[in-house]
């Protein structure tokens, strides 16, 4: 999917809205300007994940994760998803990775035995290419989590960092992925969506939407169950203090919610180049954190 800033439909779409509507399109056309073309974590790196988890071993300690994650969500901001927007990224996430229901459940509900002092801890530090990392851990040990994260980073010539080294190179931020399946008729034009979906997302002042480019895979067969299959979804970026907004503006609109994301997202891009040492170094970097038990996620700003 290539970004599309709002500003390209502001003009066409705020006839339309409103000048209330109008005045928030702007507002967020000018803060879209100042955004990235190229986001990490959604782009050839995540491809490093999504290889993960070949055999059952792997399944069962991501969904391991998955669950300890829900758990802490819950207890640290409550057992009702609706109020608790982490804990509704961490239940959402479980289920995309086809956790069952009755786990994720029980996982929810666990928030209320005793804890075994697990917390978040974020790990900040350099990698290859002078790219910057955050990981995010959920641990007991907080000591035992720095090790083997610094062993990751150290393996590759790099190193762990000072809180806050990396850190304000990152912004939270919420990412719906939406799907135009219940807009219009099958086969709609991929334009028909794109406008509902820019018009939503400026309405409720979101930060930046990124919609499938028009050659994409299933791009052409929006509204069936073949474009959903190859992947005709936007996604729309927002403040954490937007997104019950953003979700009622993208649901009000007719458009499905596919997925919810908390993310930390780069503010600027270091760019390797392909088939470089530093590549391949940070390739082995990123593995090499998934793969430890505490790590929940790895944030970086590899182009």
């Amino acid at each position: 999917m290539a970004l599309v800033v709002l500003a390209m439909r502001a003009t066409a779409c705020a006839g339309r809205l409103g000048p209330v509507a109008a005045a928030s399109a702007a507002a967020s056309v000018a803060v879209a300007r100042r955004q990235p073309a190229r986001f990490a974590g959604h782009s050839r790196w995540a491809k490093i994940a999504r290889t993960k988890g070949t055999n059952d071993a792997e399944r069962s300690r991501v969904k391991s994760k998955l669950l300890a994650a829900i758990t802490c969500a819950a207890r640290t901001g409550g057992s009702d998803p609706a109020s608790n927007l982490a804990l509704a990224a961490a239940m959402d996430k479980a289920r995309g990775a086809s956790v069952p229901k009755d786990n994720i459940e029980r996982a929810r509900a666990g928030s209320a035995a005793p804890s075994d002092g697990s917390e978040s801890y974020t790990i900040e530090g350099r990698g290859p290419g002078g790219t910057a990392v955050l990981v995010e851990c959920l641990t007991n040990n907080r000591r035992r989590s720095m090790q083997h994260v610094r062993r990751a980073f150290v393996d590759v010539g790099c190193d762990v960092g000072a809180v806050g080294s990396v850190a304000f190179m990152f912004e939270g931020l919420v990412r719906y992925e939406v799907t135009p399946a219940a807009v219009g008729g099958a086969g709609q034009p991929p334009s028909a969506w794109h406008d509902t979906v820019l018009e939503a997302a400026m309405a409720a002042d979101a930060r930046d939407v990124e919609l499938p480019d028009a050659d994409d895979a299933g791009a052409s067969r929006v509204g069936t169950a073949e474009g959903e299959a190859h992947g005709a979804r936007a996604a729309v970026w927002c403040t954490p203090d937007k997104a019950a907004a953003v979700r009622g503006a993208l649901t009000g609109a007719g458009l499905q919610l596919v997925s919810l994301e908390l993310t930390r997202r780069a503010t600027t891009q270091v760019e390797l180049e392909a088939g470089s040492e530093d590549e391949a170094a940070f390739a082995a970097l990123v593995e090499a954190l998934e793969a430890l038990d505490d790590v929940q996620t790895v944030h970086h700003n590899a182009a």
